[in-house]
């Protein structure tokens, strides 16, 4: 175990051998025809995206705001599973442990971690791994707890491994020193895809950002649209010939028309001589220009892959999308999309708080001298009204039992 003053201390200069395990994400051969690059950089720029970021927060905000810990008293208690319900508190969880004073103390830990932590520890999400220094601080009473996490850039974190178990991590590319799990809060985002460095959720809508703003995509096809094709930019005719300016220059009536048009403005008059030709016609005729049709699709085109980014995230479209003038996705009806998107939560807020109570917790309950028996499950709750169905649906020999005991 560490000693109580590099806890609460700074980290110092060590040296320690490393092993290293980087695996970068390139290739992507669903876009085989293009070859486009996915890697930290490539999330970086992604981010810029209104789109992604909007997306990214619709993933995090539900963990943040709807996760709730409890004591096991308190998960026994109607009156706490009603309030589960009516509150919308998606990821209810029960602290057991031996004594009252320890699930105090885990949810404490756990609640002040949820404050100032964990959105750092969430940037994992758009990186796929995430490395924070934990700062200790402690109380009058001699109590060591949590305090905060000061995250590191993305760029420079390289996971130390030891027996395929990762024991720390290497913060700015500095191959000599570590952080050593404990001090430093490592967590990963699908580390069932890759365990030393998880997986971006940007890689999944990576191919329809692509297509939206590289050059040539559906951003540039819709701006080059409307900034050259909108109007036709009229007609303008006019006679073979010149003429002589006031400086006595001859200038043909060609450049002339020329730079009348490209000097043309909205709201602006044109003034031709009266002189017609031998046909009856005038000699210069302007035609004004005439709006285009817009393209069949190129507005449809733009939401489509807007779509397809939220479902690379892995959120269902229908969760945001307003249906008419009733309102905005879930609140129009569609439950069903928006608690499958809920459910597939659940574990990026199980991870984190396993990593949580794997790199943290036990260094907290051994120095404090606290039981280190104890176990975090889910609630399922139970309303008053499910109990009394359940009342109702059991045998009548066993309500018998039941109200005789």
């Amino acid at each position: 175990m560490y000693d109580i003053n590099y806890l609460l201390g700074k980290l110092r200069d060590d040296k320690f051998s490393t092993e290293g395990h980087f695996q970068d994400q390139i290739y992507d051969p669903r876009y085989g025809h293009h070859f486009p690059f996915f890697t930290l950089h490539t999330a970086k720029t992604m981010l810029l995206d209104p789109r992604i970021k909007y997306g990214l927060s619709l993933i995090k905000g539900p963990i943040t705001t709807y996760t709730k810990f409890f004591t096991s008293e308190e998960a026994e208690s109607p009156d706490i599973h009603s309030a589960i319900v009516e509150l919308n508190y998606h990821f209810p969880y029960a602290v057991r442990a031996k004594s009252p004073e320890v699930e105090e103390f885990i949810i404490d830990q756990l609640n002040r971690f949820w404050e100032v932590g964990l959105a750092k520890a969430l940037t994992a999400i758009e990186w796929g791994y995430s490395g924070s220094e934990v700062a200790y601080r402690r109380k009058k009473d001699g109590t060591l707890c949590f305090h905060n996490l000061y995250l590191y850039p993305a760029f420079g974190i390289q996971c130390v491994s030891k027996r395929r178990g990762i024991v720390g991590f290497i913060r700015n590319r500095d191959r000599n020193t570590y952080v050593p799990i404990g001090k430093g809060f490592y967590h990963t985002h699908q580390r069932e895809r890759n365990h030393y460095y998880g997986e971006s959720a940007l890689k999944g809508a990576h191919i329809p950002w692509h297509e939206t703003w590289t050059l040539g995509g559906a951003r540039d096809i819709r701006r080059t649209w409307f900034f050259k094709n909108a109007y036709d930019g009229g007609e303008l005719y006019y006679p073979e010939g010149s003429y002589q300016d006031a400086n006595g220059q001859n200038v043909s009536h060609e450049e002339h028309a020329v730079r009348m048009l490209e000097m043309k403005r909205s709201g602006s008059g044109m003034i031709f001589p009266s002189t017609k030709g031998l046909d009856g016609k005038r000699q210069w005729e302007y035609m004004p220009p005439k709006a285009n049709v817009t393209p069949t699709g190129m507005q449809e085109y733009i939401q489509l892959l807007r779509d397809e980014e939220l479902e690379g995230l892995g959120i269902p479209p229908e969760v945001v999308q307003s249906a008419g003038n009733d309102g905005m996705g879930s609140a129009t009806g569609r439950m069903v999309p928006l608690m499958a998107f809920i459910a597939s939560l659940t574990p990026i807020g199980t991870y984190v708080i396993g990593d949580f109570c794997e790199q943290i917790l036990p260094l907290l309950l051994h120095y404090n001298k606290m039981d280190d028996d104890y176990t975090i499950r889910r609630i399922v709750p139970k309303t008053q009204e499910s109990v009394d169905s359940e009342a109702q649906n059991m045998p009548v020999q066993e309500k018998t039992v039941q109200n005789n005991g």
